[in-house]
């Protein structure tokens, strides 16, 4: 790692962490397993993305702008 270009190493570290994480969700799925029903079951998949949402990103034009893109104004 010493050798590799700073994005490398960087990109290497998140993917580390992201996958620590998802380990760690692991575990707790598991200790959970216990307590679910046929009612309350979710699989790994379901839990994972609830603890874990994906990042909401937010437009930040102006509301113009938005509303030129919408009535098509800008083409």
């Amino acid at each position: 790692m010493l050798r590799l270009p700073l994005l490398q190493a960087a990109n290497l570290i998140v993917r580390a962490k992201k996958e620590k994480a998802r380990e760690e969700a692991f575990s707790w799925w598991l200790a959970r397993l216990p307590m679910y029903g046929k009612d309350n079951y979710e699989t790994f998949e379901e839990f994972h993305d609830k603890i874990y949402p994906e990042p909401v990103t937010y437009d930040t034009r102006s509301k113009d702008e938005l509303m030129d893109e919408i009535l098509g104004k800008g083409e």
